[in-house]
């Protein structure tokens, strides 16, 4: 107790002391009566944010069409994210090409880059943060445990999944769309977490498309299932393996001269003016040809009976080579294929199933998802 009796003020030197301790005291029992009353100010929690790793892989040929559709799907990625408010200082890009004056700049994806981008995140990600792992590329299907090619050493899904583990936090989502994908969907699958794959069958290792249906649901809004203005990434994921199945079923096989079959070249119908659009922009500069003559560049898409019919001609549609799959509850064998004995399987999200975390998860809005 501090003594406060006027025979103590002898001088201003002691007045001077005097009236600092009863400033301290003064203080002291106001913040004690406060937090008697509950009204101690509350420390404010800081607002769930994303961090987003955009990886693109060898492409086989940098200056090839692979290569030039990878780039474009990497880049409108990072403006998917910048559009839904992620900062840019918590978007990394790395690719096969760096291009240090795009925004955001673009680093070489080596494994040691991989790596440290990585150890950043892990220093920067809090609980309460969404991590996003956006993947393009090739991946291989013969070796003992499934990489992703990168310029020199490749990154094998058991590293990959270590690195993901290492974050604090468990609101992970990863979009593998690079070839080769089912093992990376086994190795990274955990309950909670949502791992999309364009390919989610073992052996698959043809080059994917999906990513360009999975950028197309956003930007043009069209996954937007339930019309209420958001996208889960269960919609985004449905819309864009149901689009990419189709594509695929609106061409059909045209029989090859002796001159194309020498050059191994492919000539395709190709039905629609979007489905015509995506072909010329995946294979122009390659050996994969629209035939002139019988496709419809200028028709609408074709509608369902016509898709039926057209997978009805067997052995002239095109087979889909990449089978999209979603795994959230941490069972990878269980991972949910889109399409499923000819027909198109959509998920609904329900308790308990595959999609469900996925149906409450939102790309770059980490206080939005779990509701």
């Amino acid at each position: 107790m501090l003594a406060l009796h006027s025979d103590a003020l002898k001088g201003p030197a002691e007045l001077k002391i005097f009236n600092c301790q009863f400033s301290i005291f003064n203080c002291l029992f106001l913040l004690a009566g406060l937090a008697q009353a509950g009204g101690a100010p509350a420390v404010k929690e800081a607002t769930p944010t994303a961090h987003v790793l955009v990886l693109g892989g060898l492409s086989g040929d940098p200056g090839g069409a692979y290569a030039r559709a990878m780039r474009d799907w990497m880049s409108r990625f990072a403006a998917l994210m910048l559009a839904e408010k992620v900062p840019a200082s918590q978007i990394t890009v790395l690719g096969e090409t760096p291009a240090p004056q795009a925004k955001p700049p673009v680093g070489e994806s080596t494994l040691a880059s991989v790596r440290a981008a990585f150890e950043k995140i892990a220093r920067d990600v809090r609980p309460q943060d969404q991590f996003v792992l956006f993947i393009v590329g090739h991946g291989t299907v013969t070796e003992p445990v499934g990489k992703l090619c990168l310029p020199g050493s490749d990154l094998n899904a058991n590293d990959l999944a270590k690195m993901l583990d290492g974050l604090l936090t468990r609101n992970v989502i990863v979009i593998n769309c690079a070839s080769g994908g089912a093992e990376v969907l086994s190795k990274c699958a955990r309950p909670g977490r949502v791992v999309i794959s364009a390919t989610g069958v073992q052996g698959e290792g043809i080059q994917t498309y999906f990513a360009e249906f999975f950028l197309l649901g956003y930007e043009t809004r069209k996954a937007d299932r339930n019309g209420d203005g958001k996208i889960t990434l269960l919609e985004a994921f449905n819309w864009a393996a149901a689009e990419c199945v189709d594509w695929y079923h609106r061409q059909s096989g045209f029989k090859p001269t002796d001159e194309e079959k020498r050059a191994k070249i492919r000539t395709l119908n190709v039905y629609g003016k979007e489905t015509c659009r995506l072909f010329q922009k995946f294979y122009e500069g390659t050996k994969m040809r629209l035939n002139t003559e019988d496709s419809r560049p200028n028709d609408p898409d074709a509608d369902p009976s016509e898709l039926a019919a057209n997978r009805a001609m067997k052995g002239s549609v095109r087979e889909t080579t990449e089978l999209a799959s979603l795994e959230d509850q941490g069972e990878p064998t269980k991972a949910a294929l889109h399409w499923v004995r000819g027909e198109h399987v959509f998920l609904e999200g329900q308790a308990g199933q595959q999609g469900e975390v996925a149906a409450r998860t939102f790309l770059g809005h980490p206080a939005q998802s779990g509701k």
